[in-house]
């Protein structure tokens, strides 16, 4: 015994010929410019690594910094030479850690560590104090070690030539290590 054909809930479509009929892939797109029409969900850009600047007359010491730094602990390194150079880029975008040399060749790190003090909290809202700071010095600098280390921003002075083991230390206490 056949059954009975249902009746569509919407009688115009048994008029419509299967060709005519719209299909679910068929639909428009919403229209953002209509009332009442939500809008779709903006996607989440990847969490930003923190970033650190060095800045240090020697680029092969910039150079095995950065790579040490970005192989061992989720952070994206940037390097100068200049003084000038590093404070341009701390007005720019925000950073998590400093390492500046004490003896740059354009400015004084101590001095050009005074006008990024000064200057970040203005640049970036929402921050109160400039990053903390980790002064590469020589071994000249040793005896003004507490001097240097006495502000509580400033976590270490590290001299040349680089203890990679000491660096590593220094800066996992302020950025996270990688997976």
């Amino acid at each position: 015994m056949p059954k009975p054909a249902r009746s569509p809930a919407n009688p115009a479509a048994e008029k419509t010929p299967a060709a005519k009929r719209p299909r679910s892939s068929d639909k428009e797109a919403p229209d953002p410019t209509r009332p009442g029409v939500p809008l779709p969900a903006p996607a989440s850009p990847p969490a930003a690594l923190p970033r650190v600047l060095i800045a240090h007359s020697d680029a092969a010491l910039l150079r095995l910094a950065r790579e040490s730094l970005e192989a061992f602990l989720a952070c994206e390194v940037r390097t100068t030479c200049s003084a000038l150079t590093a404070f341009d880029r701390i007005l720019q975008e925000p950073y998590r850690l400093l390492l500046l040399d004490l003896h740059l060749t354009d400015l004084p790190g101590e001095l050009l560590y005074d006008l990024i003090s000064r200057a970040y909290p203005r640049v970036h809202p929402g921050t109160l104090t400039a990053p903390p700071v980790v002064w590469l010095g020589r071994s000249a600098d040793l005896p003004r070690q507490d001097e240097l280390t006495r502000e509580a921003r400033t976590k270490a002075l590290l001299i040349t030539p680089l203890n990679i083991q000491r660096l590593l230390d220094t800066a996992a206490a302020l950025l996270p290590r990688k997976g």
